[in-house]
């Protein structure tokens, strides 16, 4: 049950250019050692006019991630320790991808929960072979 009153759960997220595939996976990399795992948006598209008016647009990634705060956890503490993380990777970033800025944003979740399809849990009782598995995956 989610306690509505007293949130407990934040997304971290950045928005990257797609350019090579290797310096995207740093990002998640990193995201993924301070929190546990991401979630990937491959198609985020950026429009922007430049100074002399000309409308400019980019294929991005937005990558996510959510940060879940125990009881007794200094909720204050954590999220301004990880906003500073996501400071440093946003300045990292725009320097591997040679942007003038890099948009990160963190939200207050007010409810989530990861749901295990019932196909998962079928799956865990038949033993079926790799390749099997991996053409799943791709479906669901």
């Amino acid at each position: 049950m989610v306690d509505y009153r007293k949130p407990n759960e934040r997304v971290f997220k950045i928005i990257i250019p797609k350019t090579d595939r290797e310096d995207m996976e740093e990002v998640a990399d990193k995201m993924t050692q301070r929190f546990g795992g991401v979630t990937i948006f491959p198609f985020t598209i950026g429009y922007w006019r430049d100074p002399t008016g000309k409308v400019i647009y980019d294929d991005n990634y937005l990558i996510q991630s959510v940060r879940t705060v125990q009881r007794g956890q200094d909720h204050i503490a954590v999220y301004n320790a990880d906003w500073g993380f996501m400071r440093d990777l946003a300045d990292r970033a725009g320097s591997i991808f040679d942007q003038q800025s890099v948009m990160i944003e963190q939200d207050i979740i007010r409810g989530a929960e990861f749901i295990k399809p019932d196909v998962w849990r079928y799956i865990q009782k038949v033993d079926l072979p790799e390749r099997g598995i991996k053409k799943l995956e791709k479906v669901i």
